[in-house]
């Protein structure tokens, strides 16, 4: 009998040690993710911080209908991808400057790639109207290409659950 007791303490170790590893596991993993969505956060700010300075400058001062559409959609963009990843419903206020292009908006649809679709034709649009040059073009064009890349990492870390093992060995235990 006494032999058996003793044993109980070993059994408790490592326990103990199996469910410190598993939750440092899990820990890690949930700081990864977390220091990947910062990353991805992070580059669509300077994506659109790029964008934008880009648009102002080759945008003319007097153009105010075209500069009020990209001061909308480029932020836009940014609080739809939010709305989007925490599955909410996304209400748009819009300036007093009239956009027919959002009037469009379907609220059952892919939000993020919906506003980066206007962005894209509002900006051909202007390639096409001359009042953008080719090189120009070329020069946002991975501005706008970034809006979707980070759009799909972001879902990727919202898709990609913390393994099942990690879990469900804990709350076992």
């Amino acid at each position: 009998d006494v032999a058996w007791v003793k044993n109980i303490t070993i059994v408790h170790n490592l326990l103990g040690f199996v469910m410190s590893i598993l939750l440092v596991f899990r820990t890690n993993t949930a700081y990864d993710r977390w220091w990947e969505a910062r990353k991805q956060w992070g580059a669509l700010t300077n994506s659109s911080r790029s964008f934008a300075i880009k648009m102002n400058a080759f945008l003319g001062r007097q153009d105010q209908v075209n500069r009020s559409f990209y001061i909308k959609s480029i932020p836009l963009f940014a609080d739809t991808l939010f709305a989007h990843l925490r599955s909410n419903k996304t209400q748009f206020m819009l300036d007093s400057i009239e956009h027919p292009e959002f009037e469009t908006f379907d609220a059952k649809k892919h939000g993020p790639n919906q506003v980066a679709s206007m962005i894209v034709a509002r900006t051909n649009n202007l390639y096409k109207e001359g009042l953008l040059s080719g090189d120009q073009l070329i020069v946002i064009n991975s501005e706008i290409c970034s809006f979707t890349d980070v759009c799909g990492a972001c879902e990727r870390i919202k898709n990609t659950p913390i393994p099942m093992s990690y879990s469900s060995f804990i709350k076992k235990f």
